[in-house]
C-alpha cells in the first residue's frame, strides 16, 4: 500500500534548454531574450551561466498565444 506522501508525489517538470525552447517557439536567440526581458516571455531558472525554462510555462505561453489567436509572436 502506498502512503500518503507517495500518492502525493508529483513528477518533476522537465527544464527546456534555449535551443529547446527556440524549437517550439521559432524565434531567434536576440528576439526570445529581448521578450524575456520586457515580460513578454516567461523567465528562466539561471544555473551557473545557462538558463532553462520549465517545460510547464513554455507550454502555458504557446497554449496563451493559440487562446488569444496569435499566429506570429514577434
Amino acid at each position: 500500500m502506498l502512503s500518503k506522501a507517495k500518492q502525493s508525489q508529483q513528477t518533476p517538470d522537465p527544464l527546456l534548454s534555449l535551443p529547446e525552447v527556440l524549437a517550439l517557439i521559432s524565434v531567434s536567440k536576440s528576439t526570445w531574450f529581448a521578450g524575456v526581458a520586457t515580460g513578454k516571455f516567461p523567465p528562466p531558472i539561471k544555473c551557473g551561466r545557462r538558463s532553462f525554462w520549465p517545460q510547464s510555462q513554455i507550454i502555458e505561453f504557446i497554449e496563451s498565444l493559440k487562446a488569444q489567436g496569435v499566429t506570429n509572436v514577434l
